[in-house]
């Protein structure tokens, strides 16, 4: 009902003219996605009556993910409008992106000791769990910080890593070249394959779009920046006998190795994955309908799949709410479940997006788009390993389409 009614207000307010909305194309895009969720809804209506998984009914599971998804994208309009609107919230955001950072890192830190046994925190990390999660268990030897597990923060390192670049070379301050190394030891904490491909792909991008700035006008931020790294990889190789090269290719290994499918992570995402495809291929056109995976995954796991304890898990039909069963991988996931039309809607709205951004750049080559496009390619890459629209995409698509329109503005904000 309250959904409903927010619903209503911000279509009211967008007629008026009081919220802004980003381009045409962008708009007709998302509303195309949405509308094909509903269709995928309406010609699944029949069995998401009558399907039951751990007690929850089909229909009641796609009419909150439908208002949740369509929430999702309302935030993001609202961040669109914020961010277009005034000046001075850009500085509040930066501020909280980096400060939120720091604190995230020093929670990273205290799990680092704990692994390494250096000091007996256990009693802080589970003080600073209490203050808003409870009693999570960490897992052992990876750092999580105060995410989930390590793969979420992971996707947090994703988006915050071109931002952190770009504050450090624009001021090279020592403060911004301890957040920058802080970041560098919070990816290598996490152990996450996500971390390790998505942030090497950004910085490639990144060193492309700054190529002058990082190797040419600040050479010596780059300098310093890899001075200190080598410190302090020696500092760990030589006092803990950590073998960063071999740990990080040994974490990639784990995807290609002759244990590869001895892995119980990847006979997971790849199991539920496999799954999904195998739906695909019987509901091509509008799929099982939207976050349906549940009620029809047990039938579509592939045998080598149950090799997983998660999967055996995930494939029992418990009598009250415990594993839910989810596709490790969103894109395989919107092909089951809202067809090939939803699929490609989707796929429209991040091309699209890509578009603007590569046009807006050739008008004019603004920093804050770039370091935002890099964020916002990160997010779409992660999303391979994730099974929901992450936060993270729609953050930095708003954040996105935002500076391209302040671009297209000549870098005045709306109202002034």
């Amino acid at each position: 009902m309250f959904s409903c009614i927010g619903i209503c207000l911000w279509i009211m307010h967008i007629r008026s003219g009081s919220i802004l909305l980003p381009s045409k194309k962008i708009s007709f895009c998302v509303v195309l996605f949405i509308i094909s969720i509903i269709i995928s809804g309406i010609a699944n209506i029949e069995n998401m009556l009558h399907l039951e998984w751990q007690t929850v009914l089909g229909v009641n599971r796609f009419i909150m993910s439908i208002f949740l998804i369509t929430m999702q994208f309302l935030i993001s309009i609202y961040a669109y409008n914020i961010w277009i609107r005034s000046e001075y919230i850009h500085h509040i955001f930066f501020n909280c992106l980096l400060y939120g950072f720091v604190v995230s890192g020093i929670v990273g830190i205290l799990e680092i000791i704990s692994i390494f046994g250096v000091l007996d925190v256990s009693s802080i990390l589970s003080f600073i769990d209490d203050l808003y999660r409870g009693d999570l268990g960490r897992q052992a030897f990876r750092v999580s910080s105060v995410a989930g597990e390590p793969s979420f923060y992971a996707i947090y390192l994703g988006f915050i890593t071109p931002f952190l670049l770009w504050k450090y070379y624009k001021c090279g301050s020592i403060f911004m070249l301890f957040c920058v190394n802080l970041l560098f030891l919070m990816v290598l904490g996490t152990y996450s394959r996500t971390a390790y491909g998505i942030i090497l792909l950004e910085c490639f991008v990144y060193s492309i779009f700054f190529y002058k700035e990082i190797f040419r006008k600040k050479f010596k931020y780059t300098r310093k920046l890899f001075v200190i790294e080598i410190l302090f990889f020696l500092f760990m190789v030589n006092f803990f006998s950590i073998d960063f090269v071999g740990d990080v290719f040994g974490v990639f290994c784990t995807l290609i190795g002759d244990n590869a499918f001895s892995q119980m992570s990847n006979l997971t995402r790849l199991g539920s994955s496999i799954a999904a495809l195998n739906i695909f291929y019987e509901y091509p056109l509008f799929g099982i309908g939207y976050d349906q995976f549940a009620y029809f995954a047990s039938e579509y796991y592939p045998d080598w799949a149950y090799q997983s304890m998660e999967i055996k898990k995930l494939a029992i039909n418990y009598t009250s709410r415990s594993f839910w069963p989810s596709v490790y991988n969103y894109y395989a996931r919107l092909l089951c479940e809202v067809g090939v039309v939803g699929f490609l809607s989707f796929i429209l709205i991040i091309s699209s997006v890509f578009k603007e951004a590569y046009k807006s750049l050739v008008r004019s080559s603004n920093e804050k788009t770039k370091m935002f496009l890099v964020s916002f390619l990160g997010s779409c890459l992660s999303m391979f390993s994730g099974s929901d629209l992450s936060d993270v995409f729609c953050l930095s698509f708003a954040l996105l389409l935002a500076e391209i329109k302040l671009s297209e503005l000549g870098g005045m904000h709306v109202g002034q």
